[in-house]
């Protein structure tokens, strides 16, 4: 869970901040604009594993969703559900 303090805290009570940044992403603020990200070396590792799982699923979406648009220019669609049902099953059944 992100965590915001604002830079005065960094004078006064330092431990609390730094006690945030090891357990997740801690955003420091001044006049509320942020200024700094602080993370343990752990959170920073899991916020790039996350971000590039999130990356890889957006291509993947992003392909399925061309692949779809390039299949309904072909006239590669069915209509209705017994259609689609009867789809799934002929290309499950193709699969092997």
């Amino acid at each position: 869970m992100l965590r915001t303090f604002p830079s005065t805290m960094l004078r006064t009570d330092l431990s609390t901040a730094k006690e945030a940044a090891r357990h997740a992403e801690t955003i420091i603020t001044d006049k509320s604009n942020t200024h700094y990200v602080f993370a343990s070396e752990d959170v920073f590792a899991h916020a790039i594993e996350r971000a590039a799982t999130e990356a890889a699923y957006a291509e993947r979406m992003a392909r399925g969703i061309r692949r779809a648009r390039a299949g309904i220019e072909h006239g590669e669609y069915v209509v209705g559900a017994d259609a689609a049902i009867a789809e799934a099953e002929r290309r499950r059944t193709d699969c092997g």
